[in-house]
């Protein structure tokens, strides 16, 4: 109780001095300050007290009752005050006369990507029940939502034989928490439901078997936390194996790429829709070959909506691939539809709408990527709106690029209309190659531009490309003929 007494005295005469020194009335009377040094406890004072002592007595009669070191600490206080109030004050002087010299500008506002709208899903629709199919439920998957029905699900596809159906009934949910495996040949996975993978990490259903089927099935995740690459991220992964198809499906919100075909042959994907995906929406790679993909639509991927790639590190390229219908309806990041090594790939009748970097891609990169050549590429029909959308991306409605020493070649682009294309970006069609990559026998016909800057432009020497029929708002450029 000494102690404290003590401290509340210094305290108070602190604040006594100060008060006075800048001119204030002091709050707490002199006999207040002697009742709390003799007792330890504070006491409100008298009215009488406060009446008959002015400011002036009260603070001499406060510092009489201080030892020299109480007043001594006082000083200190007292002057430590004084010299932040000064540096306070040359601060704002300071900063008064800077604003004076230089505006002051606001901090950039962040532009972050836009979070993924989820899409309304269809209504379900019954499917026909094939004959001697097995149902999940069977098995003990409740289809809730909410229920990990991972082990009823890999039983029942453990089950089934080839020629048999796995069923996951219309309107219901089934959540799984772990990869699920295809690996019996010639089974179907059909009826309806939606798979919903509650582990981003644990969330492919991976097709390990050849000849099997899946459709009219609902592949959904939730929200991913950020990109992935790994094969178990990956919503719907078709292994090394022949003759797999994939129609009348939708795939939600996949962490990966949403459909990844990687080494398949004779493959098949129709009439599927990828929508929100962290990774590219279709992603063909491995050596893939001699596969179709029909009527198949992407909306806002992460990166490119469908990519055929082929990296030096696979040791073959993907080759015989076809297109035909793609339609790409906005994207956060990457092109639209691309060839990054491939040979005979072919993409028919193109959509595309709101791409972040070019519509159409056709290329050869080295780094990190380190890809084939791409050689016998067609691009034939369709259109281009709204091409480049991102203006850290310098790539146009069409891109032909070879940054690794290779040859593309063998390129036609040909009867396609853009329009709307950024009015920033350099060119809207370009032929661009550096670190002694080339192109060879490429060619641009029956292209109508509408809307945008420079129609044309790139690196390449005009011997490596024909130019037939291409017009910008409605004016032909010239034709060329850099090759036979």
């Amino acid at each position: 109780m000494e102690h404290k007494a003590q401290n509340r005295v210094v305290l108070t005469a602190t604040r006594v001095a100060t008060a006075a020194a800048l001119g204030f009335g002091l709050l707490v009377p002199v006999a207040a300050v002697a009742q709390t040094a003799s007792d330890g406890q504070s006491r409100p004072p008298s009215a009488s007290q406060g009446s008959t002592v002015s400011p002036t007595q009260r603070a001499a009669v406060a510092k009489r009752k201080l030892t020299a070191k109480q007043q001594a600490a006082i000083k200190r206080a007292k002057k430590k005050a004084a010299a932040k109030k000064k540096a306070a004050a040359k601060a704002a002087a300071a900063a008064k006369a800077a604003a004076k010299k230089k505006p002051v500008l606001p901090a950039p506002v962040p532009n972050p990507l836009p979070a993924p709208t989820p899409t309304t899903p269809p209504a379900p629709v019954p499917v026909p029940i094939p004959g001697g199919a097995l149902t999940v439920s069977s098995f003990g998957a409740v289809g809730d939502g909410v229920t990990d029905d991972c082990v009823a699900l890999q039983s029942a596809i453990n089950t089934a034989v080839s020629g048999q159906a796995v069923v996951f009934p219309v309107g219901k949910v089934f959540a799984h928490s772990c990869v699920l495996r295809v690996g019996t040949a010639g089974i179907r996975l059909t009826g309806g439901g939606q798979l919903l993978a509650t582990n981003e990490q644990r969330a492919s259903l991976f097709i390990d078997a050849a000849s099997v089927s899946v459709d009219n099935l609902s592949f959904t995740t939730v929200v991913p936390t950020r990109r992935w690459e790994e094969y178990e991220k990956m919503r719907i992964r078709i292994g090394a194996v022949p003759n797999v198809s994939v129609s009348d499906v939708r795939v939600e919100g996949s962490g990966a790429a949403g459909i990844y075909v990687g080494g398949a042959s004779n493959f098949s994907i129709s009439r599927v829709e990828v929508t929100n995906t962290r990774a590219d929406a279709v992603h063909i790679t491995e050596g893939a070959h001699d596969g179709t993909l029909t009527d198949v639509t992407v909306r806002n991927p992460g990166d490119d909506g469908i990519a055929v790639v082929s990296y030096a590190s696979n040791g073959v390229r993907c080759q015989n691939i076809t297109v035909t219908r793609p339609r790409l309806l906005g994207q956060v990041w990457g092109r639209g539809f691309s060839v990054v090594g491939g040979d005979h790939v072919t993409f028919r009748d193109i959509y595309a709408e709101g791409s972040s970097g070019a519509s159409v891609y056709v290329a050869s990169e080295a780094g990190g990527y380190n890809t084939f050549p791409s050689t016998n590429v067609l691009v034939d029909g369709g259109a281009i709106n709204m091409a480049n959308q991102a203006s850290s991306i310098d790539h146009g409605a069409v891109l032909l690029y070879n940054g690794r020493s290779s040859v593309n070649s063998n390129i036609a682009i040909q009867n396609l209309s853009i329009s709307g294309t950024r009015y920033t970006a350099s060119r809207q069609i370009g032929i661009v190659q550096d670190s002694g990559g080339t192109h060879a026998r490429v060619s641009f016909s029956n292209i109508n531009i509408v809307g945008g800057s420079t129609p044309f432009g790139g690196n390449a020497p005009s011997s490596s490309y024909n130019r037939t029929n291409v017009t910008h708002n409605g004016v032909a450029l010239a034709n060329l003929q850099g090759w036979n």
